[in-house]
């Protein structure tokens, strides 16, 4: 009689087990808004051992009203890099001073969703940004350019964090300086006024805005992640002969494409940057060049940033040897990789 009874509670126990499972998978489903947050695949080191750290990802929405100028007009075109008159724009467009050529009203470029920022007119207009405590352009400094939907002060110290992982806190506390320009936090878009693209505009006002700050600058790094990944590429070929700059850093940039794709499209004559680094093109430009390529070793495709590496040292053994491109990984995700960066930022090589 005691072991009926006593069965039969296990059995009235298990079942309240199960359907207390089933209730968290049913709540778990209705309420979790993003089943990302809640992956754990980091192991910290911590005074009292060790704890599982979540994935950073992006946490706030910036949407086109971010952008004072985001007119779209044209369309788009494909042309093949065999094409003669496809390099010869290309090449135009590099060797040219159109760039320096934008409208000169000092209009803000974008409206950040944090206050407290310097800010400093361009020949795009106005660009908004931060700069560490006490900062001298006598010193080595970083030019640190955010991705889509971040801004610098979220990178900063605000009180949530994204995968910047509070980058500019950590330069903070090791005593890096640095110049942190406001860059598209949303969307890519081509206008004839602005000029031709987000991407020209932010590459022009970074320039023009860094060499306004320090005209006489000694030593740079130019340093970026995703969408300013692809912003540090493309300065790294418009201010090759720029000797104060002694490297650019790229994480998680172009090394994610997939297979070189020997295309470009094109918005009023003009190719669109992405499809620049995109196409393969530009590869003998980058395996020459100061880049140093970091990326997370789960961050879309591994096989895709094992293939570009490998062409693009096969590209430095054929035609630049001696060149000062590198590459890195970490185990993480699309996110900064804050102690490896600061070590290669440190790098004298």
């Amino acid at each position: 009689m005691i072991k009926r009874l006593f069965s039969m509670l296990r059995s009235r126990v298990r079942l309240l087990y199960l359907m207390l499972a089933a209730v968290s998978v049913v709540l778990f489903a209705l309420f979790a808004k993003d089943l990302y947050s809640y992956v754990l695949y980091n192991f910290i080191a911590t005074d009292n051992g060790f704890k599982f750290e979540k994935p950073p990802r992006a946490l706030y929405d910036y949407s086109e009203d971010q952008i004072v100028d985001n007119s779209l007009e044209g369309d788009f075109g494909v042309c093949p890099l065999q094409e003669e008159r496809c390099v010869k724009i290309l090449m135009d467009f590099f060797n040219s001073k159109e760039l320096e050529s934008a409208k000169t009203e000092c209009q803000r470029l974008y409206l950040p969703l944090f206050d407290h920022y310097d800010s400093k007119c361009t020949n795009v207009g106005r660009v908004d940004f931060l700069t560490s405590d006490n900062f001298s352009c006598d010193s080595r400094f970083v030019v640190f350019i955010h991705g889509r939907d971040s801004e610098p002060r979220l990178v900063k110290d605000h009180k949530d964090r994204d995968y910047h992982n509070k980058i500019l806190k950590e330069f903070d506390k090791k005593g890096i300086q640095y110049i942190a320009p406001f860059v598209n936090p949303a969307s890519s878009f081509f206008s004839v006024e602005s000029p031709r693209g987000s991407v020209y505009r932010d590459v022009n006002a970074i320039t023009s805005l860094v060499n306004n700050i320090c005209p006489n600058k000694r030593e740079v790094v130019v340093a970026g992640i995703s969408y300013g990944a692809y912003l540090t590429e493309i300065l790294s070929m418009l201010m090759s002969g720029d000797q104060s700059i002694k490297k650019f850093i790229s994480v998680n940039g172009m090394m994610r494409r997939e297979s070189p794709t020997s295309k470009l499209s094109f918005v009023y004559d003009i190719p669109t940057p992405r499809s620049m680094l995109n196409s393969g093109f530009l590869d003998s430009f980058m395996a020459c060049g100061r880049v140093s390529f970091v990326n997370a070793l789960h961050d879309k495709d591994p096989e895709s940033v094992l293939t570009n590496k490998h062409r693009l040292q096969l590209i430095r053994t054929n035609l630049c040897p001696n060149s000062k491109m590198s590459f890195d990984t970490f185990d993480g995700l699309h996110e900064v990789p804050t102690e490896q960066l600061i070590e290669i930022i440190n790098d004298e090589n």
